[in-house]
């Protein structure tokens, strides 16, 4: 797959948002660095109080080792967003965004605690045409593209995480933690739309969803393309977007 080109992004909105939870985010972490002595490494974290030393040897080392790693990661992750935003918006001044107030709880299939642990449940559908993504066997090739797509735009996501409802155990195509809104959100990318016994069984997953709780285009996103044909990679990309921004 070609790499597709990303414009328009990010709405205003939704870069900011990111930027301030970045930036909250890198309040919360220690800064530190290692250093040698006598062949053994320490992390040096500094603190409001002042600067300590642990062996990275310790549980305790490695724990502050981990957390000073994640301020670099999230450091970096703020630049690059910032840099977006004097991109996308170089005449616009960066304000908070205001709370968002959401009238309904998050489902707790949606929770990134949820996301980052979910149950030890595997999808025994039958594949009948792989498609090798990274680490992963993709079932259609709608899923593949849409897993490039993702890649492309520098988004994680997880496949076929368990969700467990009254109506039995489905598995989401994909699942994206937004951790500026708090929560995740799911994606279906369904290629065969027309093809009657394919609708249906989306029918049914629609139902399903809703049974445990997933508002669809708020919590579940449906992607459809035709079937023969699948949609240009702006309208996958804007339906990501889309899903992402109002989760």
């Amino acid at each position: 797959m070609s790499s597709p080109s990303y414009e328009p992004h990010f709405s205003a909105e939704h870069l900011a948002r990111k930027i301030f939870y970045l930036q909250n985010k890198l309040d919360s972490l220690p800064r530190g660095y290692v250093v040698t002595r006598h062949n053994n490494k320490y992390i040096r974290i500094k603190l409001s109080s002042g600067t300590i030393e642990r062996s990275i040897a310790t549980p305790e080392g490695k724990d502050l080792l981990a957390q000073a790693n994640k301020y670099k990661q999230t450091l970096t992750e703020l630049q690059n967003t910032q840099k977006e935003w004097l991109t996308h918006y170089p005449g616009l001044d960066l304000q908070e965004p205001k709370p968002i107030n959401r009238s309904l709880p998050i489902p707790e299939c949606m929770t990134l605690a949820y996301y980052e642990n979910p149950p030890d449940i595997k999808n025994d559908c039958k594949i009948l045409t792989p498609y090798p993504f990274d680490d992963l066997i993709l079932k259609s090739r709608f899923e593949y593209i849409a897993a490039e797509t993702f890649k492309e735009m520098g988004i994680p996501f997880k496949y076929e995480i368990p969700i467990i409802t009254p109506g039995g155990v489905l598995f989401p195509d994909m699942i994206v933690p937004v951790p500026e809104r708090g929560r995740c959100v799911g994606f279906e990318f369904c290629g065969k739309s027309g093809e009657h016994k394919y609708m249906t069984n989306n029918s049914n997953k629609m139902i399903y969803y809703n049974d445990t709780g997933l508002v669809l285009n708020h919590d579940i996103i449906f992607v459809y393309g035709g079937e023969n044909w699948l949609p240009p990679i702006s309208e996958i990309k804007n339906a990501i977007i889309f899903g992402i921004e109002n989760c």
